[in-house]
């Protein structure tokens, strides 16, 4: 299992930027094999899968449309710009967006 540092560690970077919608969220631990292990954190307008696989860490943002609101808007929002200043420095290997 990723450590709970770890975990603490990324609660409170995105926390940071909405701190409440992350206090009501549960993590799910999960493990695949003994090389992959990991977590998953659903939020009002994402899911949060964070990864370690062979000591690479990724981290992955599903459903991330409702937050984007991409179809009502060509530019980018303020709020998903912050958003993504905050993920960007994040350490991990690698960062996974779908659903945009």
């Amino acid at each position: 299992m990723l450590r709970r540092g770890y975990l603490n560690f990324l609660m409170a970077s995105l926390g940071e930027y909405h701190e409440e919608m992350i206090r009501g969220a549960q993590p799910r631990a999960f493990s695949c094999d003994a090389e992959c292990r990991g977590f998953y954190i659903r939020i009002l307008s994402y899911t949060m899968t964070a990864i370690q696989r062979y000591g690479d860490i990724v981290i992955r943002f599903d459903n991330l449309h409702e937050f984007f609101n991409v179809k009502h808007s060509p530019y980018v929002k303020p709020a998903a710009r912050k958003f993504l200043e905050v993920v960007g420095n994040l350490p991990v290997n690698a960062i996974m967006f779908t659903n945009l």
